[in-house]
């Protein structure tokens, strides 16, 4: 089942066994190991790979389905990739909005090329106090209209 699940989050989040494997600092032939069945990974790796696709372990392994960015058919909401790179998922957008386009200022692209260099757990730090500082300015917004 952990094949099954791990090839599928592989797919679904566009990422390649070399990115993984350069991510979580493991060889590519241990991915490959894990995405076709021969090797299943120990608990220590399994939590790294179920933080890194942000699914729980019970999750990866089967035991419940998957959820978090995921819809009940299996698909992501909104992934949002910059130069081919995954970089997150913007559960929010509406519908109109996801399907524009434009191009990046020159602070966005400074922003997206030191946040490119950084490894998966501190884009993950930058992404949630990106999201606490949107909610601190929605809420102190609405509490000046209220």
């Amino acid at each position: 089942m952990f094949q099954q699940i791990f090839t599928e989050l592989l797919e679904k989040r566009g990422v390649t066994a070399y990115k993984v494997a350069k991510d979580l600092g493991v060889s590519q032939g241990l991915i490959g190991d894990y995405k076709n069945g021969v090797k299943t990974p120990a608990a220590e790796s399994l939590s790294k790979i179920a933080d890194y696709f942000e699914v729980t372990v019970d999750e990866l392994l089967g035991r419940v389905k998957l959820k978090g960015s995921f819809t009940g058919d299996g698909a992501i909401n909104n992934p949002v990739v910059y130069n081919g790179n995954l970089i997150g998922y913007n559960n929010n957008a509406n519908l109109e909005e996801k399907n524009k386009t434009r191009n990046a200022s020159i602070e966005e692209t400074e922003l997206f090329n030191i946040f490119n260099t950084l490894d998966f757990k501190r884009r993950l730090k930058i992404l949630n106090f990106a999201v606490e500082l949107h909610e601190e300015i929605t809420n102190e917004i609405n509490n000046q209209k209220g």
